[in-house]
């Protein structure tokens, strides 16, 4: 049964582009599972359609996104055109293990059989430079991440655990998230805050594509993580942390007054109101187990300092 549409937002991504679709085709399961591969480029002025129409699958589907432009609007107009029971998320540039399909396909599906609801599922993946060779077998080893913080609302409130080209949503989710607003921080972080209130998630520890690191990355994870998190400290009024609110903001006012994690989820939502002492007893409900101590020193001195 063809039930799974792959959507790619593309831009000038000339130079991997066939790698990144001949691995999609060459996985088990595709000629089973994906009903079309659906790309969306958002304006390239490089050989990226070219590449696409000449590409030797009649599966592929191509989309000039006339709507807001980045990766959000972009992914949002692939997303427009899908139909499929389940949606993978897929970047221009990385290389798709042979596994992929399979794994992410009995994931999500297992997933809904036992709790018959909104889901998704993800994998872990490997680190690979611009040359496809390895710079850590396991991106959340590199990155310092325990996917168990999926297992909480508060856990993931303030930190993402999945880059979207890893997982898989099915049609239920994407009716509650899709169009993704343009002013959070990603689709995919988005996807995974209202999977866990709406729905479930899943994942799997098996790696099953090679996540590029280059120059051009829109998202990359090749800066050392103190790095990254003295960056995030010192620039604590920067335009990201505003699009953490932003998508709390918007989940709060989506969700149900009796859910569970409204009571969080609303002050989550007003944290530069908050006072020191409520912003320690915010930080305490919010810590887990399974967050580092790096990263949750950096939430620590982000929270409270934030103006």
């Amino acid at each position: 049964m063809k039930n799974i549409d792959v959507v790619m937002a593309t831009y000038n991504g000339e130079a991997y582009l066939a790698e990144q679709l001949q691995s999609i085709i060459d996985c088990k399961g595709f000629d089973e599972h994906i009903n079309r591969i659906i790309i969306s480029d958002d304006g390239s002025d490089d050989r990226t359609l070219e590449i696409a129409r000449q590409f030797n699958c009649d599966r592929i589907e191509i989309h000039i996104n006339q709507g807001t432009k980045g990766v959000i609007g972009n992914f949002n107009n692939a997303v427009a055109h899908s139909t499929a029971d389940y949606v993978i998320f897929s970047d221009q540039d990385d290389v798709w293990c042979g596994n992929k399909i399979h794994v992410l396909y009995e994931g999500i599906t297992h997933l809904e059989k036992s709790k018959h609801n909104t889901c998704l599922f993800f994998t872990d993946l490997e680190l690979v430079n611009y040359n496809l060779e390895s710079i850590n077998h396991s991106f959340w080893d590199a990155q310092n991440l325990d996917p168990r913080l999926v297992e909480s609302f508060s856990s993931i409130s303030m930190q993402n655990v999945t880059p979207g080209c890893a997982l898989v949503v099915n049609r239920s989710l994407l009716k509650i998230t899709y169009p993704c607003p343009s002013d959070v921080v990603m689709h995919d972080w988005w996807l995974l805050l209202n999977a866990r209130l709406f729905g479930h998630i899943g994942y799997s520890r098996e790696v099953t594509m090679k996540y590029r690191q280059h120059a051009t990355n829109t998202i990359g994870t090749t800066k050392p993580l103190s790095y990254l998190h003295m960056k995030r400290v010192l620039s604590r009024n920067s335009c990201t942390f505003t699009k953490i609110l932003n998508q709390l903001s918007y989940l709060a006012e989506r969700l149900p007054k009796d859910h569970p994690d409204a009571p969080l989820l609303n002050v989550l939502s007003k944290i530069k109101t908050l006072s020191i002492s409520k912003r320690l007893k915010l930080l305490h409900a919010i810590r887990s187990p399974y967050l580092s101590f790096e990263r949750s020193s950096a939430l620590f001195f982000r929270i409270m300092l934030l103006k």
